[in-house]
């Protein structure tokens, strides 16, 4: 067993070293290189607590592996919505797929990672700005607008409790129905 998550960890680092490569500097968000950054050193602590034959790494491991699939879901709807950029709603989606991520990035601080409420709260931060565009864009009817309603409220209320998953659950479902357009 140790042996086996070894290598995906090394395997995980050498996808990540190439993400960083290939990443566009002039398009990406800055965030975007702090995440990479984060994964390589959650990454390194797992392999140095491996070698000292540490306990309890199940909880930072699904942690890591919680923040790959986040990234992992941005890239596969960025390139979902990239082959459909003469739609004029591209931008509205790409925001809605940043707004996803940085609310997977905050449940994983709650739950895996165990982080500074400062930080969660930073990240649930950027996902609202992230949907304050899209609210502004008036690219939206008024069916998707209820919608959008509905997940903001749900940002709010998980300041007032955020230890509740299923809050997180629910505004990543809606924030999926938005970006697929399934409204």
């Amino acid at each position: 067993m140790h042996i086996n998550v070894k290598n995906d960890l090394i395997r995980a680092k050498k996808w990540l070293e190439i993400a960083r490569v290939s990443v566009d500097r002039n398009s990406v968000a800055v965030d975007e290189y702090e995440t990479i950054n984060q994964l390589e050193g959650d990454i390194e602590k797992i392999s140095v607590s491996l070698d000292k034959k540490e306990k309890n790494l199940a909880g930072s491991i699904e942690g890591a592996l919680h923040k790959l699939k986040a990234m992992a879901e941005r890239e596969a709807e960025k390139i979902e919505i990239g082959w459909k950029t003469k739609r004029p709603d591209a931008d509205v989606r790409a925001d809605l797929i940043d707004a996803k991520q940085h609310v997977a990035f905050a449940e994983n601080m709650q739950f895996y990672a165990k982080s500074d409420p400062a930080d969660i709260f930073k990240s649930l931060d950027r996902a609202k700005a992230e949907l304050d565009k899209v609210a502004k864009s008036g690219k939206l009817d008024s069916k998707a607008s209820s919608e959008l309603d509905l997940v903001t409220k749900d940002l709010a209320m998980i300041r007032k409790k955020p230890d509740d998953r299923g809050v997180y659950e629910r505004i990543r479902a809606r924030l999926r129905g938005l970006i697929h357009n399934n409204y």
